[in-house]
């Protein structure tokens, strides 16, 4: 798998828009509400289950889970309370352990 090979976000109007997603790429989204984020982790998940996909979830709001516990999702509970700089080594170490090919 190259790098820059494009994966679908499970939107063919947003694939469209921006052109697909690359192996590498951070997606941050800016929401109001939960239920807005849910209207694009459903597509997005499927289309990971689709492509056979590694799915890793990372929890640590204080919302109801965004992911439905399953086999094939790996959920890691972090502490976000713990201060910005061990919660972001935390997430770090998991995603070097985790390893490529991993959304």
């Amino acid at each position: 798998m190259k790098f820059h090979e494009k994966v679908s976000t499970g939107m063919a109007g947003f694939d469209k828009t921006i052109d697909m997603l690359r192996m590498g790429d951070n997606v941050v989204w800016q929401i109001d509400k939960i239920e807005d984020y849910l209207e694009v982790l459903g597509p997005y998940i499927r289309q990971s289950r689709k492509d056979g996909r590694r799915i890793v979830y990372f929890r640590f709001g204080s919302h109801p889970p965004v992911v439905e516990e399953a086999d094939d999702i790996q959920v890691y509970h972090v502490d976000a309370g713990q201060g910005f700089e061990q919660f972001a080594t935390t997430i770090h170490q998991i995603v070097e352990k985790e390893g490529k090919k991993v959304f």
